[in-house]
C-alpha cells in the first residue's frame, strides 16, 4: 500500500485486475475515477463490485460487453481491442496479435456498436496491451498507431472518450 500511496502522490492513475486491487488502491488514497479495472475472464459478481465502486471498466470480449451491458445498463464502458500485434521477452507473456484471446478485434466494430447500443452503453475509453517485457519499441509503436486509429473512428460530435491505455511494457 505504501507504494500505492507514493503513485498516488505523483498524480498517476492505476489499473486493477481483481477486486482486491479496487480495495488496495481506494485504501491508497486513489479516487474511483482514478483506477481502471482491467478484466479478463471474470465474473459478474466481479464487474458488479467494479461498477458498484464506481471504477472504469474495461471489457476485453464482445460477451463480457454484453456481460457488462446487462449489468450497468446506460453506463460508460472502456473497451481493450486487439491491434494484431504482440510483443514479449516469451511467448506466455504476448497478449496482443492474431494468436491470443484478448481483446476485442477491431473488425467487429458493427458488434460492438450494436452491443452499446442494445444496453444504451457510452464507449468512453480504448486500450490494449501487446505483452509485456519487451525490449524493441517497433511492435509497441505501431500497435500504438493502431489504436489511436481505432479511437479515431470512436470519436464524434456526441462522443468523446476520456482514456486511451496503452498497456503492456518494456523490459528492463
Amino acid at each position: 500500500i505504501h507504494l500505492l500511496k507514493v503513485v498516488q502522490e505523483e498524480g498517476m492513475v492505476v489499473d486493477a485486475m481483481s477486486p482486491g486491487e479496487i480495495v488496495m488502491n481506494l485504501a491508497a488514497g486513489f479516487k474511483p475515477e482514478q483506477i481502471l479495472f482491467i478484466s479478463n475472464n471474470v465474473s459478474a459478481e466481479e464487474l458488479q463490485y467494479a461498477i458498484d465502486r464506481g471504477v472504469y471498466v474495461s471489457v476485453d470480449s464482445l460477451s463480457q460487453l454484453d456481460l457488462y451491458g446487462q449489468l450497468n445498463p446506460g453506463g460508460k464502458v472502456v473497451i481493450r481491442f486487439n491491434p494484431g500485434i504482440g510483443a514479449g521477452h516469451h511467448a506466455k507473456v504476448v497478449t496482443g496479435g492474431k494468436q491470443t484471446k484478448f481483446g476485442v478485434d477491431p473488425e467487429e466494430a458493427d458488434t460492438v456498436r450494436a452491443t452499446l447500443a442494445r444496453h444504451n452503453l457510452t464507449l468512453c475509453g480504448v486500450n490494449m496491451h501487446i505483452g509485456s517485457l519487451f525490449m524493441e519499441p517497433d511492435g509497441y509503436l505501431e500497435a500504438m498507431g493502431v489504436l489511436l486509429s481505432i479511437a479515431k473512428e470512436w470519436i464524434t460530435e456526441d462522443n468523446s472518450l476520456e482514456i486511451i491505455d496503452f498497456g503492456g511494457g518494456f523490459g528492463i
